[in-house]
C-alpha cells in the first residue's frame, strides 16, 4: 500500500466530539475557561443514552485511525510536528442541532433571567437538570425537530459539496498570489541606472533576487 501524504489525524474521544458540537453551536463569545467548564458540566449531566451518539462517533473514529495508521510511513519523524488549523468556510452549511441543544436554546434565556449572577457552567448544569425532568411528549417533540434539522443539514451539505466541484466553487478556493514587495520595482530601476563597472554582477544579483521573490509567491 502507498504511504499517506501526512500523518493521520488522531482518534477523538466521545467527549471530544461533544465539545466539538458545542463549539459549532456556540452563538456568543465566551472565554475559553468558561466554555470548557460549560462543556464539562453538560457532559457530566448527560445520561448514558444521551452520550451514546458521541461514543459511537468515537468508536468509528478510532477504527478509522487504526486503519490509516497501518498505511502511514513517516518521511521524517523530526519534521512537521506543527499542525495548521484549517480555516472554516463561511459558506458551509450550519451543523444540525441535537434535541438537547434545541431545548437549551428555548430555556437558556429563562434560566439567566432567574439567575443573572450564574456563570456559563452553572447555567449549563441547570439546563441539563431541566432536560431530564421534561415530559416524554415534550422531549419527543424536540427529537422530531432535531431529526428535521439533521435532514436539512444533510441536504444542504450535499448541495455545498456539489458547489465545490463546480468551476465557480473551485475558483473561490484558489489561493491569491502575494503582491510583489513595494520597493522591488524601485530597487530594480536604481540598479539598472547604475553605470558602475560591475554592472554585470549587479544584474545577476537582481535576477537571483527576482527568482527568490517568485518562489515566495
Amino acid at each position: 500500500m502507498g504511504k499517506k501524504a501526512g500523518k493521520p489525524k488522531g482518534a477523538m474521544s466521545g467527549y471530544a466530539f461533544f465539545v466539538k458540537k458545542c463549539r459549532e453551536e456556540l452563538k456568543e463569545h465566551v472565554e475559553f475557561a468558561q466554555f470548557s467548564k460549560s462543556c464539562a458540566a453538560q457532559w457530566k449531566a448527560l445520561e448514558d443514552p444521551e452520550k451514546e451518539p458521541f461514543m459511537n462517533l468515537a468508536k468509528h473514529d478510532k477504527e478509522r485511525h487504526r486503519r490509516e495508521m497501518k498505511d502511514y510511513i513517516p518521511e521524517n519523524p523530526t519534521v512537521g510536528k506543527g499542525r495548521k488549523r484549517r480555516k472554516k468556510d463561511p459558506n458551509a452549511p450550519k451543523r444540525n442541532l441535537s434535541a438537547f441543544f434545541l431545548f437549551s436554546q428555548d430555556e437558556r434565556a429563562g434560566v439567566r433571567e432567574l439567575h443573572p449572577d450564574w456563570n456559563v457552567a452553572s447555567v449549563a448544569k441547570e439546563l441539563a437538570v431541566k432536560w431530564r425532568s421534561i415530559t416524554p411528549a415534550r422531549k419527543a417533540s424536540y427529537d422530531k425537530d432535531a431529526q428535521r434539522d439533521k435532514e436539512r443539514y444533510l441536504k444542504a451539505m450535499e448541495a455545498y459539496k456539489k458547489s465545490l466541484k463546480s468551476p465557480q466553487g473551485q475558483q473561490k478556493v484558489q489561493p491569491q498570489q502575494k503582491a510583489a514587495p513595494k520597493g522591488a520595482k524601485k530597487q530594480k530601476k536604481d540598479d539598472s541606472e547604475s553605470g558602475s563597472e560591475d554592472e554585470e554582477e549587479s544584474t545577476s544579483s537582481d535576477e537571483a533576487s527576482s527568482s527568490e521573490e517568485s518562489d515566495e509567491e
